[in-house]
């Protein structure tokens, strides 16, 4: 009797220790700020036709319309911070390598998706874009081996930004660099069922699957797939912690809307426009 009461007492203590790690933090103003009237983010810019993402036409476009703007930061050879989403230039610039491999000027020689005279553009020109008229979603990409010195060099300029903005990664341990040196940043937990992807799972990702890595990160708000909103990790998250910001990524559709709508607090949308009207979407104040 005596054994299996110090099992039960071990399974309790393991249960309570697991929800103690994935505790996402408990939301801060400036997170429900940035969601009143701004629910709605165009993902890689508000692109479509002949503007290509993550571009500045697609990022004047949505500020333009009112739309939040969720953007993906890497860096180049010399150390600038770009705006480009693929591990490889292949599918937006017809070129093996990848962004990291090339200098700013080798890089800017390159159109994106054959769209002449529109090339990858630096994250300091975004934000010169967008000039704080709608809030950022900044992920940084997480699989990138200079993943520290994409965020060093990326939180430099965001420092100077008088807009509203977060950050985002896969990656916990971007979150928890944000948790130390810039505390009062809004950070965001990017997570998948990793298993449906085409590569191998590394252990953190199996950790940060089941949220266990919040208790490193502490995220503001947590970025999932929403097509697998159905899966036991983020349902015991979701249930347990309503409280926490929840963004879906990728609607593309009303109805894929509808279906995120029922759980997430935004939608980082693509490829059509929300049937919400955008004038409650207002120019942020700096």
């Amino acid at each position: 009797m005596q054994f299996l009461y110090i099992i039960l007492v071990a399974l309790l203590a393991a249960l309570l220790l697991c929800l103690f790690a994935i505790r996402p933090r408990i939301p801060r103003d400036g997170m429900r700020e940035m969601i009143v009237g701004h629910r709605y983010f165009a993902h890689r810019g508000l692109h479509g036709g002949d503007i290509p993402e993550n571009s500045l036409p697609a990022f004047a476009r949505a500020a333009e319309a009112g739309y939040g703007i969720e953007l993906d930061v890497q860096i180049t050879s010399d150390g600038v911070p770009v705006v480009f989403h693929d591990d490889t230039l292949t599918r937006m610039c017809g070129r093996e390598g990848g962004v990291y491999d090339l200098a700013l000027a080798e890089l800017q020689a390159l159109s994106l998706d054959g769209h002449e005279g529109i090339c990858p553009p630096t994250f300091a020109e975004v934000l010169q874009t967008v000039a704080g008229r709608v809030p950022l979603i900044v992920e940084i990409k997480a699989n990138l081996p200079e993943w520290k010195q994409t965020l060093e060099a990326a939180v430099a300029l965001l420092d100077n930004y008088e807009g509203p903005y977060c950050i985002e990664s896969f990656n916990p341990l971007v979150l928890y660099w944000l948790k130390r040196h810039r505390p009062s940043v809004l950070r965001g937990q990017l997570c998948a069922r990793y298993r449906t992807w085409k590569v191998k799972r590394t252990f953190p990702q199996v950790l940060a699957e089941w949220f266990l890595t919040n208790i490193l990160s502490r995220p503001d708000f947590v970025a999932y797939d929403f097509e697998h909103i159905h899966t036991a990790p983020f349902r015991i998250l979701s249930h347990l912690f309503p409280e926490c910001v929840y963004a879906a990524w990728t609607p593309r559709s009303p109805e894929d809307e509808a279906a995120a709508g029922k759980v997430f607090d935004i939608m980082i949308f693509e490829n059509y426009l929300p049937k919400e009207p955008t004038k409650e979407q207002t120019p942020a104040e700096n």
